[in-house]
């Protein structure tokens, strides 16, 4: 009898914990509903301003390493009334980047904030914490399988219900993996969203009908997702879909180097603009003709200050003349004269000139000096025959050069106001006379150092 009540003592302990073990189980893996976003509870807060609601909940979720999640909003209201402007039934997403939840956790970015604040238009956004497991589909968020895609859209209709908004395409934007994400969001969701813009995603899915959705792509020249955007790029096109996609210009950290992968002031403006033309067209009804994006003057305006001729050439690493000026009249002529091929280092060094109103004509040196003689006085010709580009300084820059520069050298005898520079060259000792010649170890380095050389001849 004994040991009969300690087999079934035994065997209850067991089935009570295998029962809060369940109960555990169903409980963690269950979505909790959304709140109530009408009042202010541990879990949601809610902050009345007069032409805008700025909010945050909460959200129990129990995704992979993301249990809980936070997200954030704003809703523009009409002063007069303190209900929702009309304009706010469009609700862009900011999709976030791989690391972006502290960012979000502090509250939305200025750049974020634009839309609400100056087109009017609802905005939302949350935190997903993730690791860098980036192929894994089911488990990493820009993917379908994960499950997140499904999320943003309760977020939103969410929203929309809350705030009695009628329901209209989701706009997305987004930044690294986030632009990723907002890719594939348009790929598995085309009748869910309106438009799309985003910089620097390089994970995509390809199209695989006609779409017509606008969308905006862009990358940071250097970007290790340049590559994969291109081939993006051409999928698109061939399917017909009204895309625009550039590498745009990058900008310096706090230690004076260019960073090739965030996105500058540049191309958020570019985004923004984007995204307000594309609203406007959505009012009057129109989109695109024939693929062709119709957009603003001053999204033109902006998008033709990168030098996109330049860019490819570079990227075909092509052995002819790239020019590049300045949108100002130039107060400079720079040949540049680059035995390096490394393309995100020609084109920093031509957006740096560009930067300062400088001419510049770039040559790509494959080999020997000597050998693109033809090509150097082909270019030394084009500068003495424009009646602008004759009358300024000629500054001949040289890097990473090897073979003889006779031919330099008789051009500097022949204009003497002119000034030869050769930066980690290899020549001979007996032919640096009369040159100017430079060993720099970094790329913050050589850009100063091209920097102190303008600004030297520009005061002569």
């Amino acid at each position: 009898m004994k040991e009969k009540t300690i087999l079934w003592s035994s065997i209850s302990i067991i089935f009570s914990c295998f029962l809060v073990v369940g109960l555990y189980y169903v409980e963690y893996e269950k979505k909790a509903e959304l709140p109530n976003l009408k009042n202010n509870t541990n879990k949601v807060k809610i902050t009345h301003m007069p032409e805008y609601i700025e909010g945050e909940f909460y959200w129990k979720v129990n995704q992979f390493l993301n249990r809980e999640v936070l997200v954030r909003y704003q809703i523009p209201l009409n002063p007069l009334t303190k209900k929702p402007k009309a304009s706010a039934n469009s609700i862009v997403f900011y999709a976030p980047y791989n690391g972006d939840a502290n960012r979000i956790k502090n509250g939305l970015v200025p750049w974020h904030c634009y839309f609400s604040k100056k087109l009017g238009l609802s905005i939302f956004s949350l935190t997903i914490e993730t690791n860098d497991d980036v192929d894994n589909t089911k488990k990493y968020y820009i993917y379908k399988e994960a499950g997140w895609h499904e999320l943003i859209f309760e977020i939103k209709a969410h929203l929309e219900k809350e705030f009695s908004l009628t329901e209209k395409p989701l706009i997305i934007i987004g930044e690294s993996s986030g632009g990723s994400l907002a890719q594939q969001m348009v790929v598995s969701s085309p009748k869910k969203i309106a438009c799309a813009a985003w910089i620097g995603g390089s994970r995509y899915r390809p199209f695989t009908c006609t779409i017509d959705i606008p969308i905006l792509a862009i990358n940071t020249w250097g970007c290790y997702g340049c590559q994969s955007s291109r081939k993006m790029f051409l999928n698109a096109k061939e399917h017909k879909i009204p895309i625009l996609y550039t590498e745009s210009f990058p900008s310096f950290t706090s230690e004076r180097i260019y960073e090739h992968h965030a996105a500058s002031k540049f191309s958020y403006e570019l985004i923004q603009t984007f995204i307000r033309d594309n609203l406007h067209n959505q009012h009057k009804n129109r989109f695109h003709l024939q693929g062709k994006q119709l957009l603003s003057e001053k999204f033109w305006n902006l998008w033709n200050q990168i030098p996109h001729d330049a860019i490819s050439q570079i990227n075909q690493k092509s052995e002819n003349q790239i020019c590049i000026s300045s949108l100002s009249p130039p107060q400079m002529v720079f040949l540049f004269l680059s035995g390096s091929s490394d393309k995100t280092f020609i084109k920093d060094t031509l957006f740096h000139l560009y930067q300062q109103n400088v001419f510049c004509i770039t040559l790509i040196i494959p080999g020997a000096l000597q050998e693109s003689s033809q090509q150097i006085e082909l270019s030394l010709k084009k500068i003495s025959s424009d009646q602008t580009l004759q009358k300024l300084p000629l500054i001949i820059l040289g890097y990473n050069l090897n073979g003889s520069y006779t031919l330099l050298q008789d051009f500097l005898r022949a204009h003497p106001k002119h000034k030869i520079f050769f930066v980690n060259c290899n020549f001979d000792q007996s032919q640096k006379n009369n040159m100017e010649s430079f060993l720099i170890n970094s790329n913050q380095k050589w850009l100063d150092f091209i920097y102190n050389i303008y600004k030297t001849e520009i005061r002569k």
